[in-house]
């Protein structure tokens, strides 16, 4: 157990190098790369290398970019790069010995620099401000905590989970409503038809899990409020593409917390993902059958009838 941490670290290192060196070299290259059958090959290599007594072997970022510098294209390159090496150690090692270590790595340096993409870090970085901020903060920690590359690249891994969790937290909800047309406006921008609607239109674009759970029932609940006269809610749920069992009961309690207030929840264009866990769940009884449709227009055909349903006088 004491050496889990250690090993952690090295397999991590190990899978990091070995998938950036050929994540560039299959673009350079326009060769298809199979990341899984990479990983099969780096364990079963590593696990061979147990019942021979060597150390845990690679592949090699230097190596690989010489490679890559070298306009070397299959495998037999290593094997050439193999048999010189012996003939190294066993001949022409006293010749050698006295190669400065700069030489050495300015061979490796030289080839090494051109996998750096600056291009890449730029449209990172305006693709989005979290991967650029990843990008930089990676680099900068990796120079300051060298030689331990191992906590640069920790760094960047978890600021990379850390800001893929917190964007996941607060998605994008719009909220809409139908005008006469049957279009569908942003509320915001038809607050005077909004403020009289007896029926709300929310779209979420994206998975529905614990992190954002919460975040979907204010927003619900704040449309609810908003309206006065409200009486159903329409969820365009064909963004949702995850549901997981927090936001399987948060959906539960809502839909009763609506329900006494006399408001339907109602779920349109739903993906099958979503349809199945609330089928195993117990969820669809709650949504209710009536109350879950497979496009937008049969739903809004229905919403009239819902909301006379609603206003009927009792018997």
């Amino acid at each position: 157990m004491a050496l889990v941490p250690a090993a952690l670290v090295i397999a991590m290192v190990s899978f990091m190098e070995a998938m950036s060196s050929c994540k560039v070299i299959a673009v350079k290259t326009r060769i298809r790369w199979d990341e899984n059958q990479e990983l099969i090959g780096q364990g079963l290599a590593k696990v061979a290398a147990v019942f021979c007594n060597s150390m845990p072997v690679s592949g090699s970022l230097s190596r690989s970019t010489l490679n890559l510098a070298s306009h070397a294209r299959t495998s037999w390159s290593s094997l050439f790069a193999a048999a010189f090496v012996l003939l190294t150690l066993a001949f022409f090692t006293p010749p050698l010995r006295h190669l400065p270590k700069p030489a050495l790595a300015a061979t490796i340096a030289l080839a090494v620099f051109n996998l750096i993409d600056v291009s890449a870090m730029r449209n990172a970085s305006r693709a989005h401000g979290d991967d650029g901020i990843a990008t930089a903060l990676t680099f900068v920690a990796t120079f300051a905590f060298a030689p331990n590359i191992q906590d640069g690249i920790l760094t960047g891994i978890v600021f990379s989970l850390g800001a893929f969790i917190y964007r996941r937290m607060l998605p994008r909800v719009v909220a809409q409503t139908l005008d006469e047309d049957g279009i569908l406006p942003e509320a915001d921008r038809r607050e005077d038809l909004a403020a009289r609607e007896t029926v709300g239109v929310l779209r979420f674009d994206a998975a529905l899990f614990f992190a954002n759970a919460s975040f979907f029932e204010d927003a619900v609940l704040k449309l609810d409020r908003e309206r006065a006269g409200l009486k159903c809610i329409v969820v365009l749920a064909h963004g949702i593409n995850l549901l997981d069992a927090t936001a399987v009961e948060m959906l539960r309690g809502l839909i009763r917390q609506l329900r006494e207030c006399g408001v339907t929840l109602i779920f349109s264009s739903a993906k099958k993902q979503f349809l199945d866990v609330a089928e195993r769940t117990g969820l669809s009884d709650e949504i209710g059958r009536a109350n879950s449709f497979d496009d937008d227009e049969a739903a809004f055909k229905a919403v009239p009838a819902r909301i006379a349903a609603h206003t009927a006088p009792p018997h």
